[in-house]
């Protein structure tokens, strides 16, 4: 016969966590980029010049189909928005398009990783338990069809400015200042400028100088002097 503290004590150490959801709030930060002095290559289109506030968190991208116990993983671009329970190991993924992360009979169940122990697994909270016999698979499965990283997540109701490469016409060179507030950029505050690089290859605007290197209609290679706003 066996005891029921025995019970209890096999049930514990399989379930492995237990516990609601508890979400996070990512820290915004000041970012510049790119950093000063640093020789940068950029394509017509792209932000030669970018300040504002952003969050660092950890993210997913899974490529194809993963099996994860009995569960299918589909394939999306996840970002970390919690921990099961107060456990910082067990890092819970959600699907950046809002949908499901499993398939079938598995679609309400959460996807949660745990990076020191290598484990993948599936989470039901409204289970209360996640058992690592059952519920859980190698990190080797992840991992194989896809990546995990840190990403920046910019904060779109932040202030934010950018100057955009749009091209060179003879020895001119053009570019567009915006500023975003609420991921809108406002109509008065986004500026068409030019620069001619006969006179110098030194531009200014807004604060920020660039020195540019080299410059066609495809892209521009240069080097940040100074940024609009100094965050050091």
């Amino acid at each position: 016969m066996i005891k029921p503290f025995c019970i209890l004590f096999i049930a514990a150490t399989l379930a492995g966590c237990a516990g609601s959801p508890t979400y996070q709030r990512p820290v915004p930060k000041k970012f510049s980029y790119p950093p000063l002095e640093r020789e940068v290559t950029v394509s017509l289109g792209e932000n030669l010049l970018r300040q504002g506030l952003s969050s660092e968190v950890r993210a997913i991208d899974i490529y194809n189909e993963v099996s994860i116990s009995l569960a299918t993983l589909m394939p999306n671009k996840y970002t970390q928005t919690g921990y099961v329970g107060s456990s910082k190991n067990r890092a819970i993924f959600e699907p950046e398009d809002k949908g499901h992360a499993f398939s079938g009979a598995f679609s309400t169940a959460m996807f949660v990783v745990d990076e020191k122990n290598k484990l993948a697994c599936l989470y039901d909270p409204s289970m209360g338990l996640m058992l690592e016999a059952t519920d859980c698979s190698s990190l080797d499965n992840v991992t194989s069809q896809g990546r995990i990283y840190d990403k920046n997540i910019y904060d779109s109701s932040a202030f934010q400015q950018t100057l955009i490469y749009t091209g060179k016409v003879d020895n001119r060179i053009r570019f567009t200042y915006r500023e975003f507030s609420g991921s809108t950029a406002r109509m008065p505050f986004t500026t068409d400028v030019e620069y001619d690089l006969n006179e110098s290859n030194f531009i200014s605007y807004q604060g920020a100088t660039i020195e540019v290197l080299k410059a066609n209609n495809r892209s521009i290679t240069y080097k940040v002097i100074s940024n609009f706003r100094n965050y050091d």
